[in-house]
């Protein structure tokens, strides 16, 4: 398995994009050719095809016949992990409280669906890749499958729910908003500043539970693994299952296990 970056650096890595790009309509053709052209040009990144993207102005209709593509743009291109950068830019052009289902079964990678998704929703049936809901300003993502890492990180509002497992780092640096897990997580409410997430599952890995948490509210109805809290300063942490065990570097904040108080 390839070695991931520290979650601190993938974090730096996500930037806010430029919107004030201006926009034209696109029909199918329109948006593969502005799609194509960008994945020829090898020294763009995903921000790159958000911006293109989001230049653009789609019917849902045409979203939905542009997914179609996807196993094909996947098997030809190693950098189809980007496009789900560019699928979030045509959804933040659909009209405002609009909803979208997107079936997405079968696809392996893509990443940075929901990037900066503002008062859409979006459904997505099947799993997802790294950095689903990153910046999320309001609106509601729900999965209906598995995540890999790092789902709502840095999010400011809104609501995501994941019907599967989540993979590494759930609500990192999270802002606002809420993030509801049905299945398993790990390094969940690094950095936290606000927000709730809750976990259905388990919690388990070792000094992942609140590390470094800053504010917000963490549930996890299932079991949780040991330091629990390291380096807390703030925020609570609601213990519904068993625990293994509290840091002893815990610097402030509130834990509880099953309704009572356990820190401080």
């Amino acid at each position: 398995m390839a070695k991931q970056e520290p979650l601190e650096e993938q974090l730096r890595k996500i930037k806010v994009l430029d919107s004030s790009a201006s926009k034209e309509p696109a029909d199918l053709d329109k948006i593969i050719k502005v799609y194509e052209s960008v994945l020829l040009d090898e020294e763009v990144d995903y921000n790159d095809f958000y911006d293109k993207a989001y230049s653009l102005i789609a019917s849902k209709q045409d979203i939905h016949k542009f997914t179609s593509l996807f196993p094909k743009y996947e098997k030809e291109s190693k950098r189809f992990k980007y496009m789900g950068g560019f699928l979030s830019g045509l959804i933040n052009n659909l009209e405002e409280n609009e909803e979208i289902t997107l079936n997405l079964t079968g696809l392996t990678k893509l990443d940075d669906l929901g990037y900066k998704l503002s008062s859409r929703t979006l459904i997505i049936k099947g799993n997802v890749g790294d950095d689903l809901g990153s910046l999320m300003d309001s609106g509601k993502i729900i999965v209906e499958g598995n995540t890999r890492s790092h789902v709502g990180s840095m999010m400011k509002d809104g609501e995501i729910l994941i019907k599967g497992n989540a993979g590494m780092g759930v609500g990192g640096l999270m802002e606002g908003g809420e993030i509801v897990i049905k299945g398993n997580a790990y390094l969940v409410g690094y950095l936290m500043q606000a927000g709730k997430i809750t976990i259905e599952g388990d919690a388990l890995d070792e000094n992942d539970l609140g590390n470094n948490m800053v504010g917000g509210v963490i549930i996890v109805n299932g079991n949780a693994g040991k330091l629990i809290g390291q380096n807390m300063t703030g925020g609570i942490i609601h213990l519904n299952g068993d625990y293994e065990s509290l840091s002893k570097k815990i610097k402030g904040g509130e834990i509880y296990h099953k309704g009572k108080q356990i820190y401080p």
